[in-house]
């Protein structure tokens, strides 16, 4: 089987369990079941890190320990904004580290805590809107179409005309080409979540706006994972999923865009436009 197919096959078995779990299961089961691949992804990243594998157990283990704690003791909402704004911090500091390559070196330890502060915003993204009922569901599958619009198209586009390498020294099979097709497809599923309800009565400017945000955020992501993937000399970051690589290779956009969607969310809360 190609690898286009294999890749086709792991996200026809893997979306429908997916939605089943963001539409129908309770709030807080929902949210202790997001908890295992985050754990999962917190140890894939540990090992990007350039720590050991007892090392970067032992870092998913205690996150794994306070996600346990927030479930059960902590409400989501006032902490979703702190979450936010660190989300936000480290998506900058992502930034800083992708365009100054060859100047900045960023050390293994706090590659490693801005690591686990991004997948516990997003992680803390997801807890909020599950207890926030339909509306927050809603939200959250929004979430996941448009970073899903953004990698697919991204990487069916590049594959189909990409020519230009985006960022050759970074991720030498990206291309601006396919960059450019996932922008299209992040604005369009905007506008089709809009007009279908899932942004509430958001207007277009919004819905467009916030599609380019969260296009861009998924794409700094996933470039800042395979920085660190390049630094490694490592293609994917596991092969946990077949045609994919590890859960990392899935989540990087997600771990970028989550707390540029929430403040967005809070934003169209309070009034929107």
């Amino acid at each position: 089987m190609t690898p286009a197919r294999t890749r086709l096959l792991s996200a026809l078995v893997l979306v429908p369990p997916v939605l089943g779990l963001v539409l129908l299961v309770p709030a807080d089961a929902a949210a202790a079941v997001c908890a295992l691949p985050l754990v999962l992804a917190v140890e894939e990243w540990g090992r990007l890190s350039g720590f050991g594998r007892p090392v970067a157990v032992l870092v998913a283990a205690l996150v794994a320990a306070f996600l346990a704690v927030s479930l059960l003791t902590l409400e989501p909402r006032g902490g979703s904004f702190l979450a936010g704004g660190l989300g936000l911090l480290v998506d900058g500091v992502f930034a800083a580290l992708l365009f100054g390559t060859d100047r900045v070196r960023c050390p293994s330890s706090l590659t490693l805590v801005l690591g686990v502060v991004s997948l516990a915003v997003l992680w803390w993204t997801a807890f909020a809107l599950f207890r926030e009922g339909s509306d927050g569901r809603g939200a959250l599958l929004s979430l996941l179409v448009l970073v899903w619009a953004a990698d697919s198209a991204a990487y069916l586009v590049g594959r189909r005309w990409g020519r230009r390498a985006l960022a050759p020294r970074v991720s030498p099979g990206k291309t601006w080409e396919g960059a450019l097709g996932g922008l299209v497809a992040t604005l369009l599923a905007a506008t089709l979540l809009r007009a279908g309800g899932s942004l509430g009565h958001a207007g277009l400017p919004f819905a467009l706006v916030l599609g380019l945000a969260v296009w861009a955020a998924a794409l700094l992501g996933d470039l800042a994972e395979s920085q660190l993937k390049r630094r490694r000399g490592v293609k994917d970051s596991g092969t946990l999923i077949p045609g994919h690589g590890g859960l990392l290779d899935r989540i990087d956009g997600l771990m970028a865009a989550a707390p540029v969607f929430y403040c967005f969310w809070c934003l169209k809360g309070a009034g929107g436009w």
